[in-house]
């Protein structure tokens, strides 16, 4: 039968278990919150979609203007060879802004040759980030899934073992169940340490034999340095 020391050694056992797990539960749930990896990469391709889009306004814009020009330049060029305007100074002035407007056109066209280049690198950009997007989003929903099964699992399984602490809780002395809770709130866990053949398993300091005597005997003793209950663990036989 268990003495009342192995009773709170078994109990702070289970609480330590129980506090390890819910930690790993307060981790996993973080998790789920969301992948800082894939909001990288999110961030990514719509800044990438934003600098494609600007670019093939750009070339749009351009394309746009140098269309003008060209119709602007065949409606002049009309007007000057078709014998409609006999006036040589207005017949200059027309022969000089056709000539205007054909610099403009070298400059548009070059502008939109580099337009079309950025709008193509834009589009690789985008692309690229899309793909990797893509890669992460999948390795989110695998990871994801695992992190599921992980919270229902460790759920399950704090269930069973506040069940557990609740049934040995209601099995200990009130007396020695308040000295746990007492020496918990001032040390935190461990309370309860394991004799290591004489001396604190917690903090490694000698025990007078007479102490050792009286946790063998299953009474309830504190170590004279550290204060902590005091269990004498024995050796589990082994099944084999």
């Amino acid at each position: 039968m268990a003495t009342r020391a192995q009773q709170l050694f078994d109990l702070q056992h289970i609480e330590q278990e129980i506090a390890e797990k819910e930690a790993k539960l307060r981790q996993v749930k973080a998790s789920l919150r969301g992948s800082r990896k894939l909001a990288k990469a999110q961030h990514a391709f719509e800044k990438a979609e934003v600098a494609y889009v600007q670019a093939r306004q750009r070339q749009r814009e351009l394309e746009d203007e140098l269309a003008q020009v060209e119709a602007k330049i065949k409606q002049e060029e009309a007007r000057l060879y078709d014998g409609s305007i006999r006036n040589p100074k207005e017949l200059s002035a027309i022969q000089q802004e056709v000539e205007h407007l054909k610099a403009r056109q070298s400059l548009l066209s070059s502008d939109v040759l580099d337009a079309i280049e950025a709008a193509e690198h834009a589009k690789q950009a985008r692309d690229a980030a899309a793909t990797k997007l893509r890669t992460i989003e999948a390795e989110w929903q695998k990871r994801r899934a695992k992190l599921q099964q992980a919270e229902k699992k460790l759920t399950r399984y704090l269930t069973v073992m506040k069940k557990k602490a609740k049934h040995l809780r209601a099995t200990l002395e009130p007396a020695d169940l308040e000295r746990y809770e007492y020496l918990k709130t001032r040390k935190g866990l461990p309370v309860v340490a394991p004799l290591q053949g004489e001396v604190c398993g917690v903090c490694g300091v000698a025990v007078s034999q007479q102490k050792i005597i009286t946790v063998q005997r299953g009474e309830l003793v504190q170590c004279g340095n550290c204060d902590r209950i005091l269990v004498h663990v024995q050796a589990r036989k082994s099944n084999t």
